[in-house]
């Protein structure tokens, strides 16, 4: 009688709640908010936010092949961290391996909007049991995906697979882009810096998100970064190939096929000169790229013939 008392006394409490109030309930709860919906029939009957759905979701999610998590082939995605690390298509092949394991789970992640893998990784990071359980891989997992997706807002887009695999891009303003990298960094605290797309096959560029900002024209979201991080990773950072914001800005109107009375009338490029980027001529990424290869390449070569030691006479 003391249970059912308790559950009528909740459901006509609950039951005079508005939606977005039950929803603000559900965000503060996290997990916890479905234990409450067992108690209460009105809250049971509300539908579960997006975001908190998918963190559910990803919890009950099962690997699809079990592999083992230390190999020589394979570690861990907490071990293949942007801290240190070397992009090569190796690497990212490697850093990618969890997909196959956890097939049904990046089909879950890749099609969720930003918003949604952003309020999920909150929700789950407060459910996690230690390093190298089963919820901490997942959100090692989810990390990587938002890689992807912070280079994305960098660009102004959200870009995710529906369920047949088709790819749905959504355009952001700037308004919004800036919000999202700015709860990207503040919230979830992700990494700024050479490495922040360790994760992505636009690892090689070794773009920081101000470059990347800066090369795509997002003023506003250049400017956030500016004034929030330090000027290594902004002002001063460079690409791989040594191109630094202005260098980049300009090689991307260049390919857009800008005028050079457009170029000169940026006004990304005019802001860069007023904060101190030195102007110069754009280098080959791609080019810059191919020659580090070839010449790590003949480096190993040769210290590989000078270990075996000169043939006997």
């Amino acid at each position: 009688m003391g249970k059912r008392k308790c559950s009528y006394v909740a459901d006509n409490l609950f039951g005079k709640l508005g939606l977005d109030m039950l929803n603000v309930i559900d965000s503060q709860l996290g997990m916890d908010a479905f234990a409450l919906r067992r108690v209460s029939k009105s809250l049971a009957k509300m539908p579960v936010p997006s975001s908190l759905a998918l963190a559910h979701d990803v919890l009950r999610t099962e690997p699809n092949a079990v592999i083992p998590l230390h190999t020589k082939g394979r570690r861990h995605p907490r071990f293949l961290s942007w801290a240190g690390k070397r992009w090569t298509p190796r690497s990212y092949a490697r850093s990618n391996r969890w997909r196959s394991e956890w097939a049904t789970l990046a089909q879950k992640l890749d099609g969720a909007p930003v918003d949604q893998l952003m309020d999920a990784h909150e929700t789950l990071w407060s459910v996690r049991e230690g390093p190298l359980g089963p919820t901490d891989r997942k959100i090692d997992a989810l990390a990587q995906v938002l890689d992807y997706r912070l280079w994305m807002a960098c660009c102004r887009k959200d870009v995710r697979k529906n369920a047949a695999g088709e790819i749905i891009t959504t355009t952001m303003s700037d308004h919004e882009s800036t919000r999202t990298v700015q709860r990207m960094f503040r919230d979830l605290g992700m990494y700024n810096g050479a490495t922040s797309f360790f994760h992505t096959k636009y690892g090689w560029l070794e773009f920081t998100p101000f470059l990347l900002a800066a090369e795509r024209s997002n003023l506003a979201l250049a400017k956030w970064l500016y004034k929030t991080f330090d000027p290594k990773t902004t002002i001063l950072a460079v690409s791989q190939a040594g191109n630094n914001a202005h260098a980049l800005c300009e090689a991307a109107l260049m390919r857009t096929y800008h005028t050079p009375e457009q170029i000169n009338d940026s006004e990304m490029l005019r802001w860069l000169r007023e904060v101190g980027v030195v102007p110069h001529t754009p280098r080959d990424e791609n080019a810059a790229y191919k020659q580090k290869v070839a010449d790590r390449l003949a480096e190993s070569q040769s210290s590989s013939q000078s270990s075996d030691g000169s043939p006997s006479a």
